[in-house]
């Protein structure tokens, strides 16, 4: 027999059709939802807590930090949509700076020391606001006077 010429060919083997398994639809649909996501998004541009979002949504707070723990992402972009509020506020500002009652503003609470309206003096640990009316002059002209007359005399 010649056995240049001879080929072995394998024989399949016939598998009985087994129906693909459907995926199961058991349990409770995702709450996560794209109008979810967008309330939260909403609430959270306006500075919302995840609490206040979360209420807007109509969702548990325990739905949002499940869904964050899967979607790593959204947690940090959560927090970016949390400081628009301070930035808005902050063009805002910037915007209206040419403004002189803006800019006294801004001046007195950037640069208290220059510009601050609420300077204060300290008289044996009590410490005073200075007064802005004329009321409030004269009574502090007489807190003052009374202070120096009761007050303790450091030179004995």
């Amino acid at each position: 027999m010649d056995t240049k010429n001879i080929t072995i060919s394998k024989v399949k083997e016939v598998q009985p059709s087994v129906p693909k398994k459907k995926k199961s639809n058991a349990g409770q649909p995702t709450k996560m939802t794209e109008e979810v996501l967008g309330i939260l998004r909403n609430s959270f541009l306006m500075g919302a807590t995840d609490k206040e979002a979360c209420l807007a949504a109509g969702i548990n707070p325990d739905t949002l930090y499940s869904y964050q723990l899967i979607h790593l992402k959204y947690s940090e972009q959560k927090e970016l949509w949390k400081h628009n509020p301070k930035l808005k506020a902050r063009i805002a500002i910037f915007n209206s700076l040419d403004r002189p009652d803006t800019a006294k503003w801004y001046l007195e609470r950037t640069a208290k020391d220059e510009f601050g309206a609420d300077a204060t003096i300290k008289i044996e640990n009590t410490t005073l606001q200075i007064p802005k009316t004329e009321k409030q002059v004269a009574a502090f002209g007489r807190i003052l006077d009374l202070a120096k007359k009761y007050g303790k005399n450091d030179s004995k």
